[in-house]
C-alpha cells in the first residue's frame, strides 16, 4: 500500500480542495450544487479530470457496476414523473466520478491524508476564532476587504477560503467557530471525523497533539452535533480500555453528558423542536413571505413529508414534487438522512446505508479495531443533522467499500 508520505504536494493540494468544497462557505463552492453560475463545478470537475489523467485513474469494474445502478435508478424516476433532469443526472455522475478518483488514488492512505488535511486547518483558524472573540467588528472589516468569494448563506459576513465568519452569537453569549464551513455544526462535523481517524483508525492517545487540537477547535464550535459524536467516540474508545479506568471514569463521563445537555444551544434546541408546527410555518411562508431555516428535527419532519408522497423512488431531481414548492413555502431542510429518504426513497435509503455499514466494517477489519460499526455512527450521526454525506468527500468514506478497485500488490 502507498504510504502517506510518497503521496504528492498536488494529491494534497486536491484533497484540501475537495475539504474546502465541503464546507461550502463561499458562492464558488455552493454551485457545485446549484449551478448558479456553474463555476464552482466545472473548476472542481477539470481538476479532477486532470487529477484522474495525472494520476493514471480510469473507471474500472467497480466504477462501472455504479454508473449501471445509479443509470437504472435514474431511467425509474425520469419514467415516474415523466420528466429528465440533467442537472440532477450529472451532479451525480461527477459525484461519482470525483469519489471514486479519491479512493482509488489515496485508497487506505484517504483516512491520514484527511486527519493531516483537517488539523492543519483547525491550527489556521484558531487564530481567527481567538480573534473574533476580542475584535470581532475588526475581524468582520478584514475579512471582507480580502474576501476572493462572497458567503454562500446569509449567516456568512467574510470568507477567505480558510476562514468564515459568520453574524452574531446565535442567542448565545459566545461567538461560534465556523472554520472554513458555512456553520459551526458543519465545521464540527469534519472535525469529528478527524478525531474518529485519531482516536480509532490509528488508536493515538488522548493527549496526543493533534487530538488536542481537534478537540480544542470542537469546543469552540459550540455544536451539540460535533459534541454528541466526539462522546461516542470517546465513549468507544474507554470501553476498550481497563476495566478499572471505564468505572473510575464513568462518573465524570455521565457528568459530561449531563453539561452537554445542560448547554445553551441545546436547550435552545429542545425549544425550538417543542415550539416547532411544520403546518404554521408553511402557512406562515406562504401568506406573508416569511423564509425558514428549521434546526435538524424540524427539517426532517419536512422530509419526511416528501418521503410519504413518493416512498419507493423518492423525487429525484423533480424538485416540483416537494410538498413545499407544491404550496409556495420557503423552508429550506439541512436533514441529511431526511434528504435521502425524500430524494432516492426506500431504495435509495438501503442502497447508501448498506454500503456505509459494509465500509465501516471493511474499516475496522484493515485497521484492526473493534467497534466494527463505529464509522456507520458517526457518519449516521452526521446525517441526522447535515446533508454534506452528499457530497463528495464524505461518499468517498461512505462508498469506499463498493469504489476501490482490487489491486495485485498485497495492502
Amino acid at each position: 500500500m502507498e504510504s502517506i508520505h510518497k503521496i504528492d504536494s498536488f494529491s494534497k493540494f486536491i484533497f484540501f480542495i475537495l475539504l474546502i468544497f465541503t464546507g461550502n462557505a463561499s458562492t464558488f463552492t455552493n454551485s457545485y450544487y446549484t449551478w448558479a453560475p456553474p463555476f464552482g463545478i466545472c473548476f472542481l470537475l477539470i481538476i479532477f479530470i486532470i487529477f484522474a489523467r495525472y494520476k493514471g485513474i480510469f473507471p474500472g469494474k467497480k466504477a462501472k457496476n455504479i454508473f449501471i445502478f445509479f443509470a437504472f435508478f435514474f431511467t425509474l424516476q425520469t419514467v415516474k414523473f415523466s420528466a429528465f433532469h440533467p442537472r440532477y443526472i450529472a451532479i451525480w455522475i461527477i459525484t461519482i466520478g470525483i469519489a471514486y478518483t479519491l479512493v482509488n488514488v489515496f485508497r487506505y492512505d484517504l483516512f491520514k491524508v484527511y486527519e493531516r488535511t483537517i488539523v492543519t486547518l483547525c491550527c489556521v483558524c484558531l487564530p481567527f476564532y481567538l480573534i473574533q472573540l476580542v475584535a470581532y467588528e475588526y475581524l468582520v472589516i478584514i475579512l471582507k476587504s480580502f474576501s476572493l468569494l462572497e458567503p454562500a448563506f446569509r449567516n456568512g459576513l467574510g470568507n477567505i477560503i480558510i476562514f468564515n465568519v459568520n453574524i452574531g452569537k446565535d442567542g448565545l453569549s459566545i461567538f461560534r467557530n465556523s472554520g472554513f464551513a458555512w456553520e459551526p455544526g458543519v465545521f464540527a462535523s469534519l472535525i469529528s471525523i478527524g478525531i474518529y481517524i485519531n482516536q480509532v483508525v490509528y488508536n493515538n492517545r488522548i493527549k496526543s497533539f493533534k487530538n488536542l487540537v481537534l478537540l480544542l477547535t470542537l469546543i469552540t464550535t459550540i455544536s451539540s452535533t460535533g459534541y454528541g459524536i466526539a462522546l461516542v467516540i470517546y465513549g468507544a474508545k474507554l470501553l476498550r480500555s481497563n476495566r478499572k479506568i471505564v468505572l473510575l471514569s464513568l462518573p465524570f463521563f455521565i457528568l459530561i453528558v449531563i453539561g452537554v445537555i445542560s448547554l445553551p444551544i441545546m436547550q435552545e434546541k429542545f425549544q425550538e423542536l417543542m415550539e416547532f408546527d411544520i403546518e404554521t410555518s408553511a402557512y406562515n411562508s406562504v401568506k406573508y413571505g416569511y423564509v425558514y431555516s428549521p434546526q435538524r428535527f424540524e427539517s426532517f419532519m419536512i422530509d419526511w413529508k416528501d418521503f410519504t408522497n413518493n416512498p419507493i423512488l423518492g423525487y429525484g431531481g423533480h424538485i416540483n414534487a416537494k410538498w413545499i414548492n407544491q404550496i409556495g413555502a420557503t423552508l429550506y431542510s439541512i436533514s441529511g438522512i431526511g434528504k435521502i429518504l425524500a430524494k432516492y426513497g426506500i431504495i435509495g435509503f438501503i442502497f447508501f446505508y448498506s454500503l456505509l455499514i459494509k465500509s465501516s466494517i471493511e474499516f475496522s477489519k484493515h485497521f484492526k479495531y473493534q467497534n466494527k460499526y463505529l464509522f456507520f455512527i458517526v457518519i449516521a450521526l452526521i446525517s441526522i443533522s447535515y446533508s454534506i454525506i452528499e457530497g463528495p468527500l464524505l461518499l468517498s468514506f461512505i462508498f469506499f467499500a463498493f469504489l476501490k478497485e482490487p489491486i495485485h500488490e498485497k495492502e
